[in-house]
């Protein structure tokens, strides 16, 4: 049955006045009642179907938004990384690895550098890698502190979130140093792992290195340190030390400070780079937790890590000419120093002057043994090599006595006269246009000598002998040489020569002939006669 006044009802009587009531209805007027029904038949329809996917529609938006509504809400009950430390970069570069929960059980992993300056969130499963000079610290919740030092690798393996939560930290490589905080249960509650060994402490300060996969050393400076490897167990107590080894006892020693000392350096550079270098004298096996304090004219400039060895190095560049003293103060990486080393110091000078030859109107003069360089004549002309552009400055017994320039094939030339015989050391020093000075260096030693040299016979057998050979020694001047009848003798360095004659029947001449280093002679003639 149809609803009066509803549209079916329209419909119906519509159609039963064109068929029943009716009937003298032409058979055109009944078909256009009839296209008249088939239009409101599908306008019915068609409100019905769109009522229909409405209904549709609204279902599966509710259904959605209760899905989403379920999803939120796990979302909130599922549990999430607590980031419960905070990472501060103080060198850089520092690599960090982390893996963060997003939705549900769907993991994101990345890996970020950071630089000085730069912090960072920290959770259980995130790893840290310092780079060589980098250095980090990390500040947990409760308190606690850790310092890592370059080219160490580090991974937090447990990170509670109650108060008083235990922390698990993974030491694979490197060396860090913690400060644990003193919590009011007094329970051990900081936990770091290295390949070798686990320490436990509560309200301590101690430092942690890995040396080798089957070494680490511990250091304790304030609290209690429980170190086990495998089955052994040791306490360190402030002021203690030991090198955890595999296969070996654990024995705790006290703790030793290091100690550097630098290796020495020249009296002069003549570049800008000045080499430092030195070792750590401390036990081997801690040398490698030590970090070495480098300081310039007493003031810090770096801090250098240690080699394998023990051993540090570092090129420092001086700012300009002068002297620069060098001394280094080594430091544990729980920050106990030892006494400074014994400086060393060098000078950064202009190169100074060299010297390559003298000659005079004879000739160029050999240099004798003594390094110097002997001559007849009063003057001499000097030839030596500088820096093109500068001036080489002579000085005599500290007063000057000339100037000579160098030309741009980095040659100079100085002519020297002597007042008189004797000996003249001559020293010189490179100047440049800005008025700096080279060190001081001997430029040549001249000796003016005119006078002939001493030669006398001291051991003569006679004026006639009856032997086949005699001897004859004497006396001559210290470096002079010596011939006898044109064949050299040997004089020793005091001017003492011994020789051995044969003689031929009757008369047979002796003529010596002394030569010293500036070309001066002295002949001495006699006559042995063999009977």
């Amino acid at each position: 049955m149809t609803e009066p006044g509803s549209n079916e009802d329209k419909l119906a009587r519509l159609l039963r006045a064109a068929y029943t009531e009716t009937p003298a209805l032409s058979p055109t007027a009944r078909v256009a009642i009839l296209e008249r029904t088939l239009v409101e038949v599908r306008k019915r329809g068609g409100r019905r179907a769109a009522a229909g996917a409405r209904g549709f529609l609204y279902a599966a938006a509710a259904l959605g938004l209760v899905v989403l509504l379920a999803l939120a809400a796990v979302q909130l009950w599922y549990p999430r990384e607590a980031e419960l430390a905070t990472l501060h970069v103080q060198a850089g570069p520092v690599e960090l690895q982390r893996t963060r929960t997003r939705i549900l059980w769907f993991r994101e992993s990345s890996t970020v550098t950071l630089a000085a300056g730069e912090t960072a969130r920290l959770a259980a499963g995130d790893r840290m890698r310092t780079g060589a000079g980098a250095a980090a610290d990390i500040a947990f919740a409760e308190g606690s502190t850790a310092t890592l030092a370059a080219e160490t690798e580090l991974a937090i393996a447990r990170l509670d979130r109650s108060p008083g939560g235990q922390i698990e930290l993974r030491l694979e490589a490197g060396q860090a140093a913690a400060s644990v905080h003193a919590l009011p249960s007094r329970a051990p509650h900081l936990t770091i792992l290295t390949p070798a060994v686990s320490a436990v402490a509560e309200g301590t300060r101690f430092a942690v290195a890995v040396i080798a996969a089957d070494h680490t050393f511990l250091a304790a400076d304030a609290g209690t340190v429980r170190v086990r490897m495998q089955e052994q167990e040791a306490r360190l107590g402030a002021g203690e030390e030991l090198d955890a080894i595999l296969g070996q006892p654990l024995v705790v020693r006290s703790q030793t400070p290091p100690q550097p000392a630098l290796d020495p350096l020249p009296e002069a550079v003549y570049e800008p780079q000045i080499a430092v270098a030195g070792q750590v004298v401390s036990t081997p096996q801690a040398a490698p937790a030590v970090l070495v304090e480098i300081y310039v004219n007493d003031a810090l400039q770096t801090t250098l890590a240690l080699d394998a060895a023990g051993r540090f190095s570092w090129d420092y560049t001086a700012p300009g000419f002068g002297s620069y003293r060098f001394h280094a103060v080594a430091q544990s990486a729980r920050g106990k120093a030892g006494a400074p080393s014994a400086a060393v110091s060098t000078t950064y000078s202009k190169r100074a002057p060299a010297f390559q030859l003298a000659r005079t109107g004879q000739g160029e003069l050999p240099v004798s043994e003594l390094g110097q360089y002997a001559t007849r004549e009063s003057v001499v002309t000097l030839v030596g090599r500088g820096t093109p552009g500068e001036t080489v400055v002579i000085y005599l017994d500290g007063v000057e006595v000339g100037r000579a320039a160098v030309d741009a094939s980095g040659s100079f030339t100085f002519q020297f006269t002597a007042p008189a015989e004797g000996a003249y050391p001559l020293r010189a020093v490179a100047l440049d246009d800005a008025g700096y000075a080279s060190a001081e260096v001997l430029l040549a030693t001249i000796v003016y000598d005119i006078t002939p040299p001493i030669l006398r016979l001291t051991r003569f057998p006679g004026d006639e002998v009856s032997a086949a050979r005699v001897t004859l020694g004497g006396q001559t001047e210290p470096g002079a040489g010596l011939t006898m009848n044109g064949a050299p003798v040997a004089v020793d360095a005091a001017g003492s020569f011994t020789f051995e004659v044969a003689l031929a029947p009757g008369p047979n001449a002796i003529r010596l002939i002394a030569t010293d280093a500036a070309g001066n002679t002295v002949c001495s003639t006699s006559t042995i006669l063999r009977k």
